[in-house]
């Protein structure tokens, strides 16, 4: 035993140094235990994230295509009742316009009768007219005919010629060749006209080549 005694001290680094090894692995161990529950962490983690980002994508994409559906079917809807509206629009001209139509076609069952005269026909044109101008007029749709001697209005009229009329003012209207029309205050076509020269255009007349202070014989 006492021969033992130089060695103890080797024995007790060796012991040491066996006890260090198995503290250092047993930390090793653990430190790898915890990294491994990290990294399970880490992982369920990244799988929940994944799973609420797709399920965040699907209610997008469903939310997307359900207002998309919405929109797509409240166009439908509109496009409907534009339509509709569109069709209501016609028929009270359509509603006033049939007695026209109706005054058309007995004018034409007329001009079959052998004992119409011109004068009948005529008489019958006029009604006729008559009767599509209160039409349009209900539907606040008027004339645009201007009288000889009008001023010549550029915003209703459209003049396509000069007529040298010295009866009548400069720059009027000397005929009506085609009628304008309005509806409300919108302007659907200009009056046709035929006017005197405007006022630049008129040259007046030479004086007299008698010299002034001059005397006549």
């Amino acid at each position: 035993m006492i021969d033992m005694l130089p060695y103890l001290p080797w024995l007790f680094s060796l012991l040491s140094f066996g006890f260090a090894i198995g503290i250092g692995w047993f930390q090793g161990r653990k430190y790898r235990r915890m990294e491994r529950q990290h990294q399970e962490v880490l992982l369920a983690q990244k799988q929940q994230h994944e799973a609420q980002l797709d399920a965040f994508r699907r209610q997008h994409t469903e939310t997307l295509l359900a207002q998309q559906d919405e929109h797509q079917a409240i166009l439908r809807r509109r496009e409907r009742e534009a339509e509709k509206q569109r069709e209501r629009a016609v028929i009270p001209l359509l509603l006033a316009l049939l007695p026209a139509l109706d005054a058309l076609e007995q004018a034409q069952r007329s001009t079959h009768q052998p004992d119409t005269s011109l004068h009948d026909l005529a008489q019958g044109i006029e009604i006729l007219q008559h009767t599509f101008l209160q039409a349009l007029a209900q539907q606040e749709i008027h004339p645009i005919q201007p009288t000889s001697g009008a001023l010549f209005d550029p915003e209703e009229h459209e003049s396509i010629g000069l007529i040298d009329a010295p009866n009548l003012p400069l720059n009027s209207v000397a005929q009506t060749l085609r009628t304008g029309w309005r509806l409300r205050d919108t302007l659907l076509r200009p009056a046709t006209v035929q006017t005197t020269p405007p006022a630049a255009s008129f040259v007046p007349a030479e004086p007299s080549s008698t010299a002034q202070g001059d005397t006549p014989n």
